[in-house]
């Protein structure tokens, strides 16, 4: 258990780290405030080496207590992980919770409720074991995944990326959603849809695959129905809300006549979108009129019949 808390806190400061280093070149003013350097080190070494050296200890002297980095760059930088959904206090209990396992063999210490939102510690005292089981632990990458994409989400935001920057975020939301890591998929696709000012056809597949998100994980998302207005959107918008309102009847009559400019057969066959459909009687019917579409060849050797329809 400390070996994995332990590292899950790495990975989020190594990657901090990096994101860290381009924040301080990119606005060295803010950074360097106020910062001399001798005559001699310039005499010592070049220009060049000199600064590299510069940036390598900023970075290095404040991963020792990256809680109070977050403040510095929310402050300089005005990076803000908490700027859309809340994620700061759910990482600290894991940061603090680290240092327990540490320095104090998994008894909680002052240090731990004393930094920790009492929502976390609940009737933890001062001597009381915390326990870190597989759930713990699996929640713990979670929030630690949410983090860094929240940060990475913020960095984009810093350098005022353009829509197509933000796909790798999208990719990974989407990933999260075949991989039935819903609640990640419902962050990541959370923080996507406040990009109020990106195109239509951007803010839809955010606010589609948000929703679905919500929806796999049994929340009501009928507020959110009747707020998403489809009536400029493209058939494959139509045709999303049709899936999400379980209508599978009409996604057949709307595939039908649209197929395959609104929804390639692969498409079909993998997004999550569609999964409902995929389990309807609607789906088979579509099936049958699209069969070589919808053919999976296998390769020699696989231990599998040389060819099947996909039915999920």
């Amino acid at each position: 258990v400390r070996s994995i808390i332990c590292n899950i806190i790495i990975v989020f400061e190594q990657y901090f780290s990096s994101q860290y280093e381009t924040l301080v070149v990119s606005n060295p003013e803010c950074y360097f405030e106020d910062r001399q350097i001798p005559v001699t080190e310039l005499f010592r070494s070049s220009i060049q080496k000199t600064l590299s050296n510069l940036i390598s200890k900023e970075v290095e002297s404040n991963m020792f207590d990256s809680l109070k980095t977050l403040d510095k760059v929310k402050t300089k930088s005005k990076i803000d992980i908490d700027r859309y959904i809340s994620i700061r206090k759910e990482f600290e209990e894991i940061y603090y919770r680290r240092n327990v396992y540490v320095h104090a063999m998994g008894y909680a210490n002052k240090m731990y409720i004393e930094h920790v939102d009492p929502k976390f510690t609940g009737d933890v005292k001062v001597g009381d074991k915390l326990v870190c089981d597989d759930v713990y632990l699996e929640n713990a990458l979670l929030t630690t995944y949410k983090i860094i994409c929240s940060l990475y989400f913020e960095m984009l935001n810093n350098a005022n990326a353009k829509p197509e920057d933000h796909n790798e975020l999208l990719d990974i939301g989407f990933e999260a959603l075949q991989n039935e890591k819903y609640k990640l998929a419902e962050y990541i696709f959370g923080l996507l849809r406040h990009k109020k000012d990106f195109e239509f056809s951007y803010r839809a597949i955010y606010e589609v695959d948000y929703i679905l998100a919500l929806k796999l994980m049994n929340n009501d998302i009928t507020k959110n129905l009747n707020e998403f207005d489809v009536s400029i959107a493209t058939d494959n918008f139509r045709i999303a809300k049709e899936c999400l309102l379980e209508n599978f009847e009409n996604v057949y009559n709307m595939l039908m006549k649209t197929y395959p400019n609104s929804f390639c057969a692969q498409q079909i066959r993998e997004w999550p979108i569609f999964l409902g459909f995929r389990k309807s009687e609607y789906y088979t019917k579509f099936l049958d009129m699209h069969k070589k579409d919808f053919e999976v060849f296998v390769f020699e050797g696989e231990k599998q019949e040389e060819s099947q329809l996909l039915l999920e």
